[in-house]
C-alpha cells in the first residue's frame, strides 16, 4: 500500500487539493489512500486543513484531522480555535466531539469572544452549556459577557437558556459601564430579560411565574418571540393550562381578559392536553366550568376536551346551566346512558338538578332532550320536603304526577312522616286522600308531629277510621312508640317528653271524638294495647283517668291485667291490681292471670297476695298447680311451693283424670317432692282413659324406664305407692338396669314374678320364657339372683332352671354353674314347689292381691304370696350399664309375643324406642330369620286391634284386668300383623309350645 501511495503521489498538495475541492468524493479517496492515518502529511498542512474543515463544516474530515487530538487549539489568523470556528458554523456534531477530545470550551479568539458568545444557535448553545468547565461572564475586548451579545443581538432564546444555565444580568458590566440588564433595557427588552431572571431566581418556569401573576401579555410575549417549542411548553410541569385557569378560579371576580384567551388559545395550539390533567386530579374543562366562562369553555370544546355526562352534572352543581346549550352542541350526553344503551335517571344530570331545586337548569336540560322519571323524582322532593321541586313537577307533569300521587298511597306517608305541612298541602291538592289506608295504617296513624295531626285532622281525617287498629289504639304500640323516639324530636329525648308527646296525642283524638275502648281487629282497647313493654305506664295511668273499661277483654277473652301477666310487668300489674281490675278474669280457655303467672314467681306472687283463686280451673280442668308442674322446663319449683303453700288442692285431677302427681310423672319433673310433702295421694288411679294408670305406672310401664324415671319410681313407693297398675314385665328391665333398690321396692309393692314369653330367642338364652331370675342370670347379677332365689320370688319356668335341666345348665357358663349348684336343690322341696305353683296360679296382673285373698289360705301364707314379707338387704350390689340395659331392653322388647288381650303401653309411649330402633335396629341382626321387625307394623297392629275391640265391647272395664287372668306368662305387643283367628293361633300355640318347654325341663 505504501508503494501504491508513493506512485499516486500522496503529499500536502494532494490534501489542499481536495478540501479545495470541496468534495467528499476526493476527501473520502483521501480517507481511503492513507488508510485514516496522517502519517503522509506535514504538520502545517494539516493545521491548515483543520481549520478549512472547520469553516466547511464537514465532521467527518474534522474528525479525521483531529483524531490524535494534537492540534484541537490550532488557531487562525483572528485567533479562531476549531470550537471557535464550528460554534460560528453551527456545527453541533463537531462541537461534540471536540469538547469530548478535550477542546478548550473557554478559549477566545483576538476580539475576546468565546465560543458561547459567538454561539447563536440553540442546539449548539445547549451543549456548550452542558458543559462543566464554561465560563458565562467570560468577556471581550468591550467587556460584554454571552448574555450581553445575546441582548444585543435581540436573541432571547440565547439570553434565556444562559439565565437559565445561572449567567446573571447584574453583575457583569461591560467597558461602558452597563450591566446585561440595563443592556436590555436600553434595547427595550428589559422587561422580558427581568421576567427571564426572576423566574429563574424562583425556580419556576417563566410561563407559569406569570401565570401565576396574571400577566398574560407577558406569556404571550414569550410565546411569540418563539422562547419554548412546543414539546417543551406540554411537558412543563405542573401542567401549565391547568395553572392558568385554576389562578383565574382563585380570583374573586373570575375575570377573563381577551389576553388570557389568546394565552389559553396558544397553549392549545401548542398541544397542551385539554383532559384529565395528572397533577391535579382535574381536567381544565372541569375548572372552566368553575370559572363558568362561555368563551373559554368553548376554547377547550373546540380544542377536543372530552365532555362526559358527569361533565354536564357539573354544570349542574355549579350553576352554570348557561353552558349546557354549547356541551350539547359539542356532543356531550345530556342523559345518563348506560353500558347496555338503556338511560339512568338517579344521578343524572336533571335529577341532580331537580335534587337541588335549580328550576332554571332543569327546565335547559328538558329542552335539550333530558328524560324525566317522574315518579322519582317526586318522591325525592316529598321526602327532603323540596316544595320548589315538588311545584315545578306539579306544574310540568301535572297529569302523571297527579295520577301517581292518588294512585301511591306511600308518597303521602312519607310526606306525613317529614313534618313539613306545604308539602302535605300540595299533596291534598293533587288528590292525596287524607283516609286512605295503607299497609293497615291510616295518615292520621302515621303521623308523630301535633301540627300535622291537627292539620289532618282540620282536613277531614276520621280520627275513628279503623284499619287492623285505630288511631288511639295505635298510639300505644311499640312501633308508634319508637317512631316518636326517633322521628317526632331533634334530639334524643328523655321518657317524660315522650309520655308528655303521647298524651297531648291521645288527648288531641279524645277532643276529636275518639272513642276510647274501641277495639283492633284481635278486640285490643288502647288500655290493653299501653301494657305491653314499650309503652311507659304513666300513659296507661292516662288511659285509667280518662276512663278506660279495665276489664275489658279482647277476641282471646284476656284482659289488660292478663296481658301485664304475659309481659311479667309487676309494675303495670300492681297498678291495675290497685284500680280494681277482676284477678280472676279468665280468658276462652279458662285461664286466669294466675294459670299464666307460672312462669314468673314475683308476678305469682303478686297475684296471690291479692287473693287470687288458686283453685279455678282452665277449660280442660287444670288448676295453675297442674299447669306449674306439666311445665317443667320453664317452672321454678319455688312457683310450685307458693301455690301449695297457698291451699293448691295437690290432688285435684283434670278433666282427663291427671292429678298433678301423674302430669309431674309425665314430665319428669323431680320437684315432685313438695307434691308428696304435701300428703298428695299417690295411688289416685286414673280411670278415665283407656288404660287404667297411676302415677307410678306412668313412670314405669315404658319399654325402658330410664334412670330419671326409675329415680322418681323410687321415691312415689318411698311415699306408699303400690304397683298394682305396673305392667310385670317392668321388673324383667329394672333387673336389667341394675337398680337393685327399686327391684326390691317393687317386690314388697306386691308386683308378681312373671313369664315373659318370646317369640324367638334372646341372648342365646336356651328357651323362649324369660322370668326376673333368667334376666339375672343374663345380666350375670348373681346376687339378686340369689335374693330372688331365697325369697321364693320365682315363676314355673324357674323350676328347670333350679332342677339343673341339662339343656339349660349346657347354655350357662361355669360361674354361674356354679351358683345354681349351690343355691339349689335336687329334687326341690314340696314347700318350695307348691309355694311357686300358687304363686303361678293367681298370676302377676293388678288383681293378684284379690285372687290371693280369695284363696283364704292364713293371713301369714297371703302376705308371703304378696311378698309383703320380704326384706330389703341394703348389701346388695347396683350392676347396671346403661348402654348394655338399654340394648337387653330393646331386643327384649322387639321379641315379646303380643296378645290381643293385652294393650302394651311400651311403643305409644316412647319415641325413645323408634329412635333407638332407627339407629341400632334398623339392620335385622342374624337371628331374625323372618325380617326384620318394624315398629310402625307394630303401632298399627295395635291400633287395629283396639278399634276392633272397641267395636265388639271386648275392652276390659275400669274393674277388670288387662292381663290374663290364668298363669304368669305375660305375652306383650304382637310385632306382626296376623287375623284375628291367625293371631289366637298363634298365640295359642306359642303358649302350648311355652308351656310343654316347662314342663319338658322341669
Amino acid at each position: 500500500m505504501s508503494d501504491e501511495r508513493l506512485v499516486l503521489g500522496v503529499n500536502d498538495s494532494l490534501l489542499f487539493s481536495a478540501i479545495t475541492s470541496k468534495s467528499n468524493e476526493d476527501i473520502h479517496q483521501i480517507f481511503m489512500l492513507t488508510e485514516y492515518k496522517l502519517t503522509s502529511f506535514s504538520n502545517h498542512a494539516l493545521n491548515w486543513s483543520v481549520l478549512q474543515a472547520c469553516r466547511l463544516g464537514h465532521e467527518l474530515l474534522i474528525q479525521y484531522l483531529l483524531q490524535d487530538g494534537a492540534r484541537l487549539e490550532v488557531r487562525d489568523d483572528n485567533g479562531n480555535t476549531p470550537l471557535l470556528i464550528c460554534s460560528t458554523k453551527n456545527i453541533p456534531g463537531a462541537i461534540n466531539f471536540l469538547l469530548k477530545q478535550g477542546a478548550d470550551v473557554n478559549a477566545a479568539n483576538n476580539n475576546g469572544d468565546t465560543a458561547i458568545i459567538l454561539a447563536e444557535s440553540k442546539e449548539v448553545i445547549k451543549i456548550l452549556l452542558s458543559h462543566h468547565g464554561i465560563n458565562l461572564d467570560r468577556q471581550d475586548k468591550n467587556g460584554d459577557t454571552a448574555l450581553m451579545a445575546a441582548i444585543q443581538s435581540f436573541n432571547l432564546v440565547k439570553s434565556s437558556l444562559l439565565i437559565t444555565s445561572g449567567a446573571c444580568p447584574k453583575t457583569v458590566v461591560n467597558t461602558s459601564g452597563e450591566n446585561a440588564l440595563q443592556v436590555a433595557n436600553r434595547l427595550g427588552i428589559g422587561p422580558i430579560l427581568e421576567l427571564l431572571y426572576h423566574s429563574f431566581v424562583l425556580e419556576r418556569h417563566p410561563l407559569i411565574n406569570q401565570s401565576i401573576t396574571g400577566d398574560y401579555e407577558s406569556c404571550n410575549a414569550l410565546l411569540r418571540y418563539n422562547l419554548y417549542e412546543d414539546t417543551e411548553i406540554i411537558n412543563i410541569r405542573p401542567n401549565i393550562l391547568c395553572v392558568v385557569l385554576n389562578c383565574i378560579k382563585g380570583q374573586q371576580n373570575n375575570r377573563v381578559t381577551p389576553d388570557l384567551l389568546e394565552f389559553v388559545r396558544r397553549l392549545c395550539r401548542s398541544g397542551v392536553s385539554v383532559n384529565q390533567c395528572s397533577d391535579c386530579g382535574k381536567s381544565p374543562l372541569d375548572i372552566a366550568v368553575d370559572i363558568k366562562n362561555h368563551d373559554l369553555a368553548e376554547i377547550l370544546c373546540k380544542n377536543g376536551a372530552d365532555m362526559s355526562h358527569n361533565t354536564v352534572v357539573n354544570l349542574v352543581v355549579k350553576d352554570a346551566a348557561h353552558l349546557i346549550p354549547l356541551f350539547a352542541v359539542h356532543g356531550a350526553y345530556i342523559n345518563q346512558i348506560l353500558p347496555n344503551g338503556y338511560i339512568q335517571y338517579p344521578g343524572s344530570a336533571l335529577d341532580v338538578a331537580l335534587k337541588q331545586a335549580k328550576i332554571g337548569s332543569a327546565m335547559v336540560l328538558l329542552y335539550h332532550g333530558a328524560e324525566l322519571d317522574e315518579s322519582l323524582a317526586l318522591e325525592q322532593a316529598v321526602e327532603t320536603c323540596n316544595c320548589r321541586t315538588l311545584e315545578f313537577l306539579l306544574e310540568g307533569c301535572k297529569e302523571k304526577v297527579e295520577a301517581y300521587i292518588q294512585n301511591e298511597p306511600d308518597l303521602f306517608f312519607k310526606a306525613i312522616r317529614t313534618g313539613d305541612i306545604r308539602v302535605l298541602s300540595l299533596l291534598l291538592e293533587a288528590g292525596a286522600d287524607v283516609n286512605m289506608v295503607h299497609k293497615n295504617k291510616t295518615p292520621l296513624m302515621n303521623a308523630v308531629h301535633l301540627d300535622v295531626m291537627r292539620y289532618l285532622l282540620k282536613n277531614g281525617a276520621d280520627v275513628n277510621m279503623k284499619s287492623n287498629t285505630t288511631s288511639i289504639i295505635n298510639v300505644c304500640s311499640g312501633k308508634y312508640i319508637f317512631d316518636i323516639n326517633y322521628c317526632a324530636f331533634q334530639e334524643q329525648p328523655t321518657e317524660d317528653q315522650v309520655v308528655d308527646k303521647l298524651k297531648q296525642i291521645i288527648r288531641l283524638f279524645l277532643k276529636h271524638g275518639a272513642h276510647l275502648d274501641a277495639s283492633d281487629d284481635k278486640g285490643n282497647t288502647a288500655l290493653i294495647a299501653s301494657v305491653n313493654k314499650s309503652c311507659p305506664k304513666d300513659v296507661m295511668i292516662f288511659l285509667l283517668k280518662e276512663g278506660s273499661n279495665i276489664n275489658q277483654r279482647n277476641s282471646k277473652g284476656e284482659s289488660a291485667l292478663y296481658t301485664a301477666v304475659i309481659f311479667n310487668d309487676q309494675e303495670k300489674l300492681t297498678i291495675l291490681l290497685s284500680h280494681g281490675a277482676n284477678i280472676n278474669l279468665q280468658n276462652k280457655e279458662g285461664l286466669s292471670p294466675l294459670h299464666e303467672s307460672i312462669h314468673n314467681i314475683e308476678t305469682l306472687k303478686i297475684l296471690i297476695k291479692h287473693k287470687a283463686n288458686v283453685n279455678l280451673e282452665d277449660s280442660k280442668g287444670n288448676t295453675a298447680l297442674l299447669h306449674a308442674v306439666k311445665n317443667v322446663k320453664t317452672c321454678l319449683q319455688v312457683c310450685v311451693d307458693s301455690l301449695i303453700e297457698a291451699g293448691s288442692d295437690v290432688n285435684h285431677t283434670n278433666h282427663d283424670g291427671m292429678t298433678a302427681l301423674m302430669l309431674a310423672a309425665d314430665n319428669l319433673n323431680f320437684e315432685m317432692s313438695s307434691l308428696l310433702k304435701a300428703n298428695a295421694d299417690v295411688n289416685i288411679i286414673n280411670t278415665k282413659q283407656q288404660h287404667p294408670k297411676t302415677a307410678l305406672s306412668i313412670l314405669l310401664n315404658k319399654w325402658y324406664p330410664d334412670w330419671g324415671s326409675q329415680h322418681l319410681a323410687s321415691e312415689l313407693l318411698k311415699h306408699g305407692a303400690n304397683a298394682k297398675l305396673v305392667l310385670p314385665e317392668v321388673l324383667h328391665r329394672i333387673i336389667a338396669m341394675g337398680n337393685v333398690q327399686l327391684v326390691q321396692q317393687l317386690i314388697a309393692s306386691g308386683l308378681g314374678p312373671t313369664d315373659i314369653i318370646l317369640r324367638r330367642n334372646l341372648m342365646e338364652w336356651p328357651v323362649k320364657t324369660i322370668s326376673p331370675l333368667s334376666v339375672c342370670l343374663m345380666t350375670d347379677q348373681l346376687q339378686l339372683a340369689k335374693y330372688l332365689i331365697e325369697n321364693w320370688y320365682l315363676t314355673q319356668s324357674d323350676l328347670a332352671i333350679l332342677s339343673r335341666n341339662k339343656t339349660i345348665l349346657d347354655h350357662l357358663d361355669f360361674r354361674i354353674n356354679e351358683f345354681l349348684k349351690e343355691h339349689s336343690s335336687q329334687p326341690p322341696r314340696l314347700e318350695f314347689l307348691s309355694f311357686v305353683r300358687v304363686s303361678a296360679s293367681v298370676g302377676s296382673g293388678p288383681d293378684r292381691a284379690d285372687k290371693v285373698k280369695h284363696l283364704r289360705l292364713p293371713p301369714i301364707l297371703q302376705e308371703y304370696l304378696l311378698f309383703k314379707k320380704v326384706a330389703a338387704e341394703e348389701s346388695l350390689d347396683e350392676d347396671g350399664n346403661e348402654d348394655d340395659s338399654s340394648l337387653f331392653c330393646y331386643e327384649l322388647t322387639k321379641k315379646q309375643v303380643g296378645a290381643r288381650q293385652f294393650r302394651s303401653e311400651f311403643l305409644s309411649k316412647d319415641i325413645q324406642f323408634l329412635e333407638f330402633h332407627n339407629s341400632y335396629g334398623g339392620e335385622s341382626s342374624s337371628d331374625d330369620s323372618d325380617g326384620d321387625w318394624n315398629v310402625s307394623v307394630a303401632l298399627e297392629e295395635e291400633s287395629r286391634l283396639i278399634n276392633r275391640d272397641s267395636a265388639s265391647g271386648a275392652l276390659p272395664t275400669d274393674n277388670e284386668s288387662s292381663v290374663p287372668p290364668a298363669g304368669n306368662a305375660v305375652p306383650a305387643l304382637s310385632t306382626d300383623t296376623f287375623s284375628s283367628d291367625e293371631e289366637d293361633d298363634y298365640l295359642n300355640e306359642d303358649e302350648d309350645e311355652s308351656s310343654n318347654e316347662i314342663k319338658e325341663l322341669t
